[in-house]
């Protein structure tokens, strides 16, 4: 059995000698997925026989930590990259799905026109109160119905509070 001699030893003229030749680790190192589209990485991974297990998370363009994002951008996986994955190894990748969110409509640098135009374009009912105050300037957005960063739903109603100046009496017109 010639299978278990060392380097250096002497074969017989005419004997089959079995060499096998290393393919090295088998697997592959895993990159990292994040800013990628998650249809395009899954194929991937499938092809190599990896498990996929792709998660949704509802993010808006208008969050701080989101500005970049895209349908199906990859935001999280759960094996970091330089990882050798192999057959049947599982991975888990969180993907953005785009939804629309209330913006801070009281930061102060919306108006009537521009929330009642986030509305219309939404689907949204908008009904403006006006509230009579001399602390805010006229046309202030003193309030919203809806939180900033909650996703937007179609059909429903936001109530807005207004500043409005009240209206100052003459003294000198009932004379």
């Amino acid at each position: 059995d010639y299978n278990s001699k060392r380097e250096g030893n002497n074969v017989k003229e005419g004997v089959t000698v079995k060499i096998e030749v290393s393919k090295g680790p088998s697997g592959f190192i895993l990159e990292d997925y994040r800013g990628k589209k998650i249809d395009v990485v899954k194929l991937e991974l499938e092809s190599k026989g990896i498990k996929v297990v792709a998660t949704s998370k509802n993010v808006s363009t208008e969050q701080e930590d989101y500005e970049d994002a895209f349908e199906g951008k990859i935001l999280e996986q759960s094996k970091e990259a330089g990882t050798r994955l192999k057959e049947g190894n599982v991975i888990e990748l969180t993907y953005a799905t785009l939804v629309t969110v209330y913006p801070d409509f009281t930061d102060g640098t919306y108006k009537v026109k521009k929330i009642q135009e986030f509305c219309d374009d939404n689907g949204i009912t908008c009904v403006f109160e006006y509230v009579e105050t001399v602390d805010y300037p006229d046309g202030t957005i003193l309030t919203q119905s809806r939180a900033k960063d909650v996703e937007v739903k179609k059909g429903v109603t936001l109530r807005i509070e207004v500043a409005k100046t009240p209206a100052v009496e003459d003294p000198f017109i009932n004379e």
